[in-house]
């Protein structure tokens, strides 16, 4: 197979089929969700996109990595450690309505063995790279952040990402008992918001510092 970084998912799912020698009718008969033809005509000619769960099937009965489809890497062997490159980025409303993409850094993989340990599903998480330096030295510029999206709502003082404008913002949150949540600063510095003018994007799970 011949690829590169820009190969497209739909173009991945015809090369590992061809692969086999599977003709996609046999590709959908043999996936666990059975998929009529012609949506998996779609993914191949790229008019949709497969769900990640449905990816994950793809990969299994096509005999290759998720990663490979997803883009992640041009290896399309299975990658014995379940290791898992930062995933799909996701679309968040700030507070104006807007939706604002988070692009997700693709440079570091975890392996299933590591979600496991933290208790997250790998679906719902994303790695972020820190734009400045404002809540050093937990999280500096440059620093990595995994962020558990399925978790907004802070029980006890704790970081988490949030979403600014179109930016993301890094700081402690911690509720009170009236119902509004304390936004605190690296310096200590204290605003008071009602849960509902925060947009949380999710709680910060691992942190990769950069030197």
């Amino acid at each position: 197979m011949i690829i590169d970084s820009s190969t497209p998912i739909s173009e991945r799912i015809g090369m590992a089929r061809r692969r086999l020698k599977l003709k996609g009718v046999e590709v959908a008969a043999r996936m666990p969700s059975r998929p009529i033809a012609s949506t998996y005509s779609s993914w191949e000619r790229g008019v949709a996109r497969p769900k990640p769960q449905t990816i994950m099937e793809l990969a299994s009965v096509l005999e290759v990595a998720p990663e490979f489809l997803l883009g992640y890497t041009n290896d399309y062997r299975i990658n014995p450690d379940g290791s898992y490159p930062c995933l799909e980025g996701t679309t968040v409303t700030n507070a104006d309505g807007k939706a604002v993409r988070l692009a997700p850094n693709k440079d570091v993989t975890f392996s299933a063995a590591y979600f496991k340990f933290l208790g997250l599903n790998p679906e719902q998480c994303i790695l972020v790279k820190a734009s400045d330096s404002s809540m050093s030295p937990t999280l500096s510029k440059h620093d990595l952040a995994l962020i558990d999206h399925s978790n907004k709502t802070p029980l006890e003082r704790d970081l988490y990402a949030l979403l600014v404008d179109d930016r993301i913002w890094f700081r402690w949150l911690e509720p009170d008992l009236d119902g509004s949540i304390k936004v605190i600063n690296q310096d200590g510095s204290v605003t008071v918001a009602k849960d509902e003018s925060l947009v949380i994007i999710g709680r910060v799970t691992a942190i990769v510092h950069s030197r």
